[in-house]
């Protein structure tokens, strides 16, 4: 009797494995936590659960829903993973980049720090490429540290050095997008048309500024999803997400002084000030 409900056990288990079936790289997109997805979510699981908001707990989930937020203004499709077995990623998913056929996949690590990043955390994010999720283990892929503060010179540096296509971006705790800059392995991985300028308009005020982004100097505003959208429609390959319509404004604007053109990338760094952040370091 009990081989014959063990050959039956053994005749089910792969008809219930192809029903349920998800590839590892369609799970790795599925946001970590059942209790919240996005940066509302979690607050109200943590007034609910009582989380205090001096928590590291607290304050690291907190900044990762802002980092990807506000990098979402930018066009980066991202989901949460972070977690206690993320591997060092913290957000995973896709860039959709003006004349490529296939999104950039991301990988990003999130650092809500007292004293701005250092040298140490482009080497941790280095090293989050070994443990990435099937998928996000072969070129092409582009990592991304989102971090409090402005990078350092020894940022700047250990960027430069890297071999692997990294890019650096400056989110304040309140979601603020204040620096973007990456390196020349990146502008070689498709990075190469793309600029970086301060965002200004006759509402602005002194330091609510934001970064606006050019392609091959024509500005680029990316479209846009919500978090919920990126949950209910990442896919578990590049190729299967659906591009998303991307919009140039008139080229016939001449550039302004923050412009940056791409035509010839430089490894050097090359600042114009703080929060203006060019195309290559």
């Amino acid at each position: 009797m009990r081989r014959a409900i063990r050959r039956r056990a053994s005749r089910l288990r792969p008809t219930a494995s192809r029903r349920f079936h998800t590839t590892t790289a369609h799970r790795a997109l599925l946001p970590q936590s059942r209790d919240h997805h996005d940066l509302a979510s979690f607050l109200a699981y943590a007034q609910r659960v009582g989380l205090a908001t001096d928590r590291t707990v607290f304050v690291g989930t907190a900044y990762e829903y802002r980092a990807s937020a506000a990098l979402a203004r930018l066009g980066f499709r991202l989901t949460r993973t972070g977690g206690a077995s993320d591997l060092g990623v913290d957000l995973l998913g896709h860039w959709q980049l003006p004349d490529t056929a296939a999104p950039t996949r991301v990988l990003a690590q999130c650092k809500a720090l007292r004293q701005g990043p250092r040298p140490q955390h482009v080497r941790e994010l280095e090293g989050a490429f070994v443990g990435a999720p099937a998928g996000w283990r072969d070129s092409g892929v582009l990592g991304v540290l989102v971090a409090t503060g402005t990078a350092t010179k020894g940022v700047r540096d250990a960027l430069a050095r890297s071999v692997w296509p990294l890019a650096f971006i400056c989110v304040s705790l309140h979601g603020k997008l204040e620096q973007f800059l990456w390196n020349s392995a990146a502008g070689d991985a498709g990075l190469t048309g793309l600029a970086v300028s301060v965002k200004y308009s006759p509402m602005t005020t002194v330091g609510h500024e934001d970064l606006s982004l050019t392609w091959r100097g024509i500005p680029w505003e990316p479209a846009q999803v919500s978090s919920t959208d990126m949950t209910q429609s990442d896919c578990s390959h590049p190729s299967d997400v659906a591009t998303e319509t991307s919009h140039f404004s008139c080229p016939s604007e001449a550039p302004t002084e923050n412009s940056h053109s791409p035509d010839k990338p430089s490894t050097k760094a090359c600042f114009e000030s703080q929060t203006v952040l060019v195309k290559y370091v």
